[in-house]
């Protein structure tokens, strides 16, 4: 049994091993430091990153940044893509200064390799707002949240994960720069979107609710303070 099937159905620890065995294989015929041994190590740093080693994945994905940058261009895909994956685990692991400073490199590649409405250029956006709103640098995280929801918008339905993930995230950081007004519209509409999925029940939409009914309480707009507190139960 192959690897993909085993990480679908939850078996990391058999998947880990089908790697492991296939790491040694390309090893013995590429060698370690290898186009072919990079790929196959990454798949394995995803494995433990799932399987929360997150230790042993950044070590993992370091080292297969480091081959891809030696054996391609610095902007090939395989590379800008290794940063992006290094930096968010940088980041996992709380270790925020590392993971801004690849962010920050890897969208500069993001606009000259892919150009400024791609959309991996929407998602390291993205991940670069929130190593910046951990650490409450909201007015810088403002303008990269407004244009990774701008491209999102262009290729994402409304209703789509990651779209509303932005939307939200957009709206808190509004909220949090004393721009309520335009922070709970963007909480609203995304809310909106949530109303008829299976998601509207989870504890993430139930925390949006609650944040606007105190926005609405404070603001004098009864009504909606009581749709909102009637979402969260």
């Amino acid at each position: 049994m192959t690897w993909v099937p085993c990480r679908a159905a939850g078996h990391l620890d058999q998947a880990k091993v089908a790697l492991e065995n296939a790491l040694r294989i390309r090893e013995r015929i590429s060698g370690r430091f290898s186009l072919d041994s990079a790929e196959t190590l990454n798949n394995l740093a995803g494995i433990l990153r799932d399987g929360g080693d997150v230790d042993g994945a950044l070590e993992m994905m370091a080292e297969v940044l480091e081959t891809r940058r030696f054996l391609m261009r610095d902007d090939h895909p395989l590379v800008i893509q290794s940063m992006a994956g290094l930096a968010v685990m940088a980041a996992t692991k709380g270790d925020l200064a590392r993971a801004e400073a690849l962010l920050n490199e890897v969208i500069e590649l993001d606009r000259r390799v892919f150009g400024v409405n791609h959309p991996a250029l929407g998602v390291d956006l993205s991940s670069l707002s929130k190593v910046l709103t951990l650490q409450n640098r909201f007015t810088e995280a403002e303008p990269l949240l407004r244009e990774s929801y701008e491209i999102r918008k262009r290729y994402l339905p409304a209703d789509h994960p990651a779209r509303l993930a932005t939307e939200v995230a957009l709206g808190r950081c509004l909220m949090e720069l004393q721009k309520e007004s335009d922070g709970a519209k963007f909480l609203a509409d995304a809310l909106s979107w949530s109303m008829d999925s299976a998601r509207r029940g989870e504890p993430f939409w139930s925390g949006v609710a609650k944040e606007l009914h105190s926005y609405y309480t404070r603001t004098g707009l009864e009504a909606k303070a009581a749709e909102m507190a009637a979402l969260q139960k």
